[in-house]
């Protein structure tokens, strides 16, 4: 499939970008900490990169001229998974079949990798961003991350997730703010620095908003053996939501036609997967 290898190629692009980064990042004091954080940043399957990276093909950019901020929409989701798998927050022992930055490196070590990553993501932006873009454009993705990142929607969300769990409406409201805001906040950035007008970018936010909440309720679907959240749904709601969140992502790409088509084979694809 053509968006596969094309999901895999960008995948490549900006792996190659952050290993270039931390082979520069040699600081021998802290060299278990870069360690940890590398360890950290590696895998995945680079989702908000593609993002930012479509976002400004979608714009007119060439995606190559987003590489910096599509490594820096994967390390600020990578600070974000560590501190999320802490003992004080999930106690999580794995990611991505690995062990988790804690359970191989500890606790103090994890934190301050995550600490680290946050501000690293915008030094890629703040620099290497630069060279490809205005500075006017640049700090508006350092505005929208900075939102994107804080109480009003992941940090936020992370400490309602920390509340008993009592209703759908808060389990909606964690999802919107913990997965679907820095998705949504990727495919902006990318069309932002490409020069969307107003106008679309609106169409292009509630897309992005629509396939973040279906990303996470697939997640929930495929998780759900282990995790039967939120417990006051049943299995055929929850795909249902689902369902209607791709849908209506599908929906909010009316207005760019044609040119939207890979986004929404990406949505397809993500409702569909098996992992």
């Amino acid at each position: 499939m053509e968006l596969e290898r094309l999901l895999l190629q960008r995948k490549a692009q900006v792996d190659r970008y952050i290993q270039n980064q931390f082979r520069k990042g040699l600081d021998a004091p802290v060299a278990t900490l870069l360690e940890s954080m590398k360890y950290a940043i590696e895998g995945g399957k680079r989702i908000r990169a593609f993002l930012v990276m479509e976002g400004a093909v979608l714009a007119g950019e060439e995606p190559e001229q987003v590489l910096p901020t599509a490594a820096a929409a994967e390390s600020f989701h990578t600070y974000s998974l560590i501190h999320d798998d802490l003992p004080s927050m999930d106690n999580a022992l794995e990611r991505r079949g690995l062990p988790s930055v804690h359970a191989k490196y500890g606790e103090a070590t994890a934190i301050l990798a995550g600490d680290s990553l946050l501000p690293l993501g915008f030094q890629w932006i703040g620099e290497d961003q630069r060279e490809f873009s205005s500075a006017d454009r640049v700090l508006k993705v350092v505005a929208l991350y900075s939102r994107a990142l804080g109480t009003e929607a992941l940090t936020g969300g992370q400490y309602l997730d920390l509340l008993p769990a009592d209703n759908f409406a808060s389990h909606e409201e964690i999802l919107k703010r913990k997965t679907a805001s820095l998705i949504q906040a990727s495919l902006l950035s990318g069309a932002i620095l490409g020069g969307m007008s107003q106008t679309l970018l609106e169409s292009l936010k509630e897309f992005g908003l629509k396939l973040g909440m279906a990303y996470q309720w697939m997640d929930d679907l495929l998780d759900w053996d282990e995790d039967p959240r939120p417990s006051k749904m049943g299995l055929q709601e929850v795909r249902g939501r689902a369902q209607s969140a791709t849908r209506e992502s599908l929906d909010a790409l009316a207005a760019f036609g044609e040119r939207a088509e890979r986004l929404r084979e990406l949505s397809r694809h993500l409702a569909e997967r098996s992992q």
